[in-house]
């Protein structure tokens, strides 16, 4: 799969220049890049894209056939992927080697370029190094720096160029939106970085734009994000998109910028075909590739993935559904009470964006699923909380109107008073309210206490266990449950 493409290297100090990506851009310090375009006849040019892949291989088969069809009819195809390659399946997630996994399949398959999502740092930067030296494509991103922390210097901006000396200008981008200007990820994860502003980050690689034939933003900034900085600048001929996990049919053309993304877990392939001439845009079209279709298939790959499945241990039942429960509600009680049945833990929390699948169904319910229900490894802890400290955590999750995060131990109730949170009732289950003058033993995920404020005295203790791995021990002893209906968090509107 060896592409027609080539690193548009020009002199000794561009290279510097190219290697040092988190340095503020003077005008003295712009890189002298070729000012002509050589005058081309005709070119088309090919870019597949994927994003929001989350450990996904099932369809890798099917995708390399895909690939190398379109690199049969055409000389210029290029793959990128928009970030988020890992978290979401044990056969990824857990390999002995994390993540692994993906990126060998990505070599496989062919992928020119990837920029960082969030979730790569989810195993920490020392296996992000790993995987990053693994990979036989560039990963770049333009809005990351390393100050104490261990990560590999990336580069911000990768070239191309055609044959016909098209030149392809490709500047990765990653969202920086959670608290402390962070990535979604544990902030542990990431300690040591600095994550600058997206948007004012692409401005200053706006010479790009005119001494390349095309420019694309390569980003992990989310379908919303990517719209505004479609309005803010006109240097983009293309946003190719991830994180919002957004499936865009066609183009979204704002501010002369065309915006692309293709949902999540490759169950689709974006493709995007531009004809120049004369080094000029003349046609772009854009659609989706179904993956998920009974479709050719590249053998060698579909055996590759047959190895990594082939894993006993995720098959194993540990319980069963008696009926099929879904959305953040029902999976929301299930999860935490995994966590209550821990002696250490009486009242129980989860964030919503940590309940990773949408339902399970009827039946046998598998290491597997808990896994793709929590796949991030987050270490359990107790944490003593007083009442009022427990409202501080429920009204400081609260978003646009809604809860956003969910419980075990008891039933809450937000009361809203012209739209503004005035009280927040908390009650056992038998309707009693909790003492105002007492601790309770409150389990969380390290994650939720190093990401979220809120008021508390005490400092939590570790229970030497996963989330996950608590809910394992929970549905082994209790072996069936039922979760239909369930509902222990509630609104008032005053």
């Amino acid at each position: 799969m060896k592409k027609n493409c080539y690193f548009f290297l020009l002199l000794p100090l561009i290279y510097a220049f190219s290697c040092e990506k988190n340095k503020n851009i003077s005008p003295i310090e712009k890189p002298q890049i070729e000012d002509t375009v050589s005058q081309i006849i005709k070119d088309e040019i090919i870019i597949l894209h994927t994003n929001d892949m989350h450990g996904s291989i099932a369809n890798f088969a099917r995708l390399a056939f895909v690939v190398d069809s379109i690199e049969k009819l055409h000389e210029n195809v290029y793959l990128f992927s928009a970030g988020d390659m890992f978290s979401g399946n044990p056969i990824v997630d857990m390999h002995d080697d994390k993540g692994m996994p993906m990126v060998d399949l990505m070599n496989l398959v062919g992928y020119d370029l990837a920029t960082l999502g969030n979730h790569e740092f989810d195993y920490g930067q020392d296996i992000l190094n790993k995987r990053i030296a693994q990979a036989q494509f560039p990963i770049i991103c333009a809005n990351v720096k390393t100050e104490t922390g261990s990560l590999v210097s990336l580069e911000s901006y990768y070239q191309f160029v055609t044959k016909k000396n098209t030149k392809i200008s490709v500047l990765g981008l990653l969202e920086n939106f959670s608290n402390n200007y962070i990535p979604a990820t544990h902030p542990l994860k990431v300690q040591g970085l600095v994550f600058d502003n997206p948007f004012s980050t692409a401005l200053k690689y706006n010479f790009l734009t005119p001494q390349s034939n095309i420019s694309i933003a390569l980003s992990h900034l989310g379908y919303e994000a990517d719209q505004i900085l479609a309005n803010q600048s006109t240097q983009f001929q293309f946003i190719i998109g991830g994180h919002s996990h957004t499936k865009l049919s066609n183009f979204t053309v704002l501010n002369s910028t065309s915006i692309a993304q293709a949902g999540s877990n490759l169950k689709y392939l974006g493709e995007i075909k531009v004809k120049l001439e004369n080094g000029k845009i003349t046609e772009k079209s854009y659609h989706l590739i179904y993956l998920s279709s009974n479709g050719g298939k590249n053998e060698t790959i579909a055996e590759k993935v047959a190895q990594y499945n082939d894993n006993p241990k995720f098959q194993e039942v540990i319980g069963t559904a008696q009926e099929s429960f879904g959305g953040k509600e029902e999976l929301g009680c299930f999860f935490t009470d995994g966590l209550t049945h821990r002696p250490e833990v009486e009242i129980a929390f989860q964030n919503d964006g940590g309940i990773r699948i949408g339902s399970i169904a009827q039946g046998d319910i598998s290491m597997m699923q808990v896994f793709q229900l929590d796949p991030f490894g987050n270490g359990l802890l107790s944490l003593e909380m007083t009442t009022a400290e427990i409202r501080s955590l429920i009204s400081n999750s609260f978003y646009n109107g809604e809860p956003g995060i969910r419980v075990s131990g008891i039933h809450y109730t937000v009361v809203i008073t012209s739209g503004q949170i005035s009280n927040i009732k908390l009650q056992h289950y038998d309707g009693s309210f909790l003492d105002e003058n007492k601790t309770y033993k409150v389990g969380l995920s390290d994650y939720i206490y190093n990401s979220y404020t809120f008021d508390h005295q005490n400092e939590p203790i570790s229970l030497g266990i996963t989330t996950a791995e608590s809910i394992i021990e929970f549905l082994k002893d209790v072996k069936m449950v039922n979760y239909k209906g369930e509902k222990r968090i509630f609104v008032e509107n005053n």
